[in-house]
């Protein structure tokens, strides 16, 4: 693939047609260009080749000037593509609190991923639900595999404003010393005789199983009854003294 065929793959690949990254590559290449001579120009019918500009225009791509009571169309320079995109992401964002809210209490999944970076994905998910999260049965020797990770993701959480509690195998004390110093952070020791190699972690309506074997997976379950039941087995657990 040559370099003009990556550009017109890259464009595509952010929303445009194979007819707007023709164009806005033609434009890029020739500068101002009147709509017919730009038609001539990209090989396209000229019908094609209006429509397409008015969609580039609406995308801020291209602009339209007039010289000598004639239209010709430029196109913006190329880093106004990543404003376009940077548009796009903040459009997305500001409905995903609406589609969550309407939506994720009706939706039921069940997946198994495998990795430590794959759990973290989904642990820094639970953020965005701006809800306290539960975690019990986490053994004493946790923090040493995820230290790389698990600092940066508490800085957020503390700034975030989200109560985390944690149930510890009895014999993390002093991770258990170092959580109750974190502000909204609260953490006690699991009761002597129970040990795990499986972890839950509970936030709104999802539920994440971890099983720290040498080859990590995690289930994540995305339902409202199992969360709630995961959340009475904690609770439980957290009145035992």
């Amino acid at each position: 693939m040559n370099e003009e065929e990556q550009f017109l793959s890259l464009l595509e690949s952010i929303g445009l047609t194979k007819t707007e990254a023709l164009i806005y590559l033609t434009l890029v290449r020739k500068g101002s260009l009147s709509g017919y001579r730009l038609s001539k120009e990209a090989g396209l019918y000229k019908a094609n080749t209006y429509m397409a500009l008015e969609s580039l225009v609406k995308k801020n791509l291209v602009f339209k000037k007039e010289i000598n009571n004639k239209l010709f169309f430029e196109s913006t320079p190329p880093e106004d593509i990543l404003k376009s995109l940077e548009l796009q992401k903040e459009k997305v964002q500001a409905v995903i609190p609406f589609i969550r809210r309407h939506f994720r209490e009706e939706m039921e999944e069940v997946s198994v991923f495998t990795g430590l970076d794959a759990f973290f994905q989904m642990f820094y998910s639970l953020l965005d639900q701006n809800q306290a999260i539960y975690v019990f049965d986490i053994p004493s020797y946790v923090p040493d595999i995820v230290k790389n990770h698990i600092n940066q993701f508490h800085k957020i959480r503390i700034k975030k404003k989200i109560p985390m509690y944690h149930i510890y195998d009895y014999d993390a004390k002093d991770r258990i010393s170092l959580l109750k110093k974190m502000k909204y952070t609260f953490a006690k020791q699991g009761a002597k005789d129970r040990l795990s190699l499986t972890s839950t972690f509970v936030c709104g309506n999802t539920t994440l199983i971890l099983n720290w074997k040498k080859e990590i997976k995690t289930v994540r379950i995305i339902d409202k009854d199992v969360a709630e039941t995961y959340r009475h087995q904690f609770d439980i657990l957290w009145k035992i003294k």
